[in-house]
């Protein structure tokens, strides 16, 4: 499980790190990296129906589960208000921010720290909960998004100040995040009776999550409605794709 730790942190800065050596202005990427995220979104959401749901309501109706998922979704939901959209790659520019004076970067970190733990945490399944210990369709689905969540993040930052070490401080505690959750839910897994009965719950939570941050990820990129042919081309290469790893790496 380090491995999964080492290659989440890694990701992560490596996703940000790469605000760095692309030229600028940087807003001048802003649609290449509209169509990699709806790529991500729909890579995202036909997992969360094809994979992550069926294991939610593996275990019926009795533990009421749909009302996690429901809290899970409404939790991300009020997180985009401080967070500004970031973890679903809503991009801001330097105008954007003028226009909203209580945008902070403070309030964006808090706000996607407690997002990806609970993202790291969705990796881990006690053994009977799930055939593996861990889904391999998921760690690439979550790494992808990660990448772009981070240089969204890093983004975002850029536009509000350039110092180098603060840039990087941030960078390595929003890196630090995801494996916390990992390692907190491994935690939570030595106290076997607690987790077996509680986890369900914890998954179906983190569910919600992941649908509400796939579905914006891909309807946001079309907010006008049009039909844009590369744009649906990734959505439809992002499903094909989750369904590949699904059924080939689970």
């Amino acid at each position: 499980m380090i491995n999964i730790i080492l290659i989440f942190f890694f990701s992560t800065l490596f996703g940000g790190c790469f605000i760095f050596f692309i030229k600028k202005p940087i807003n001048k990427y802003y649609k290449y990296f509209k169509i990699i995220s709806v790529f991500s979104g729909a890579f995202l959401f036909s997992l969360t129906i094809i994979h992550i749901f069926p294991e939610v309501f593996r275990y019926g109706d009795s533990f009421h589960l749909e009302l996690f998922v429901l809290l899970g979704f409404l939790l991300q939901y009020f997180l985009s208000f401080f967070s500004g959209g970031v973890e679903h790659g809503h991009i801001h520019t330097t105008d954007t921010h003028k226009k909203h004076s209580s945008f902070n970067s403070y309030s964006v970190s808090i706000a996607l720290f407690l997002h990806s733990f609970l993202e790291g945490g969705i990796l881990i399944h006690s053994d009977s909960f799930h055939q593996d210990t861990l889904s391999i369709s998921l760690l690439v689905g979550i790494l992808f998004h990660k990448i772009l969540e981070s240089f969204a993040f890093m983004f975002m930052l850029v536009s509000l100040f350039w110092e180098k070490k603060k840039l990087i401080l941030f960078l390595f505690l929003f890196a630090c995040s995801s494996p916390l959750g990992i390692l907190a839910i491994m935690f939570l897994k030595d106290f076997h009776s607690f987790y077996e009965n509680y986890y369900p719950f914890m998954y179906a939570f983190m569910s919600g999550i992941f649908l509400l941050i796939s579905t914006t990820m891909v309807f946001e990129s079309s907010p006008k409605h049009t039909f844009q042919f590369l744009r649906n081309i990734f959505i439809i290469l992002g499903a094909i794709f989750a369904i590949m790893f699904n059924y080939f790496f689970h």
